[in-house]
């Protein structure tokens, strides 16, 4: 009987532990939701112990954020939607590269009793924009088409954001309402900053240049320090 060569020895951890990542990832394990935070962060009970899980690839309206400005209307919205669907109900997690993110919390897919995964159902309903973070973009392609479809339908806050647009007010002038400077002035911005995954530069929302970035290469960044933190170069057109 011939003995398995040296080559083999090498693969069979590397193959253990792959198996092992892909059972961590798609494990039956299922988890209570025990508290909704808002629409895109839970809390679960995991053996006791709740942990934060905050939902991979997707961005819904701020509603709970301890600067009350930053706080939308639709975020109240997507947040019962999330209670209603998640709230008390058991879920499944899958996770991607990255388990946890800077904060400690957990990110994941989280997929309902019916086998449904809630991220796409955010964005096919419009209560969430598409929130790549590389490297968790395993669903990144199938994110991207739900988005469009639920913008050109005019869902959820795509509906809501027209409405507000026929008001007479863009996004930068209610900004500077509410603080009462300008929120196209360099360095300034109370709707955060827009970043571009594929050319790690990030902008002011005003910025030309965002609508050329692919909806695939958006990411939604809170603060310049967190853009700076994140490997981001400023934009040298806007300034931010």
């Amino acid at each position: 009987m011939s003995r398995p060569g040296r080559s083999a020895f090498v693969l069979l951890p590397l193959l253990f532990l792959l198996c092992a990542c892909a059972a961590s990832n798609e494990s039956g394990e299922t988890y209570l939701v025990t508290r909704v935070v808002d629409g895109d962060t839970i809390i679960v009970d995991m053996d006791g112990t709740e942990a934060r899980v905050r939902l991979i690839g997707v961005d819904t309206p701020e509603s709970v954020h301890p600067d009350g400005e930053k706080n939308v209307a639709y975020g109240e919205i997507a947040a019962d939607f999330t209670k209603e669907a998640l709230e008390g109900k058991r879920i499944r997690l899958e996770f991607d590269a990255q388990e946890r993110d800077r904060y400690g919390r957990l990110l994941a897919y989280v997929y309902t009793d019916g086998g449904e995964m809630f991220n796409e159902t955010l964005l096919a309903e419009g209560h969430a924009q598409l929130a790549t973070y590389p490297p968790n973009v395993r669903y990144v392609e199938s994110f991207t088409s739900l988005q469009r479809d639920a913008r050109e339908r005019g869902a959820g806050l795509w509906a809501y954001s027209a409405i507000e647009s026929a008001d007479g007010k863009d996004a930068d002038a209610e900004s500077a309402d509410a603080n009462g400077t300008d929120a196209s002035e360099p360095g300034q911005s109370a709707d955060g900053y827009i970043g571009n995954a594929g050319t790690k530069k990030f902008h002011l929302p005003s910025c030309r240049s965002v609508a050329s970035i692919k909806d695939a290469h958006i990411v939604r960044l809170a603060t310049r320090e967190e853009a700076l933190a994140d490997g981001f170069a400023a934009c040298k057109i806007c300034n931010p």
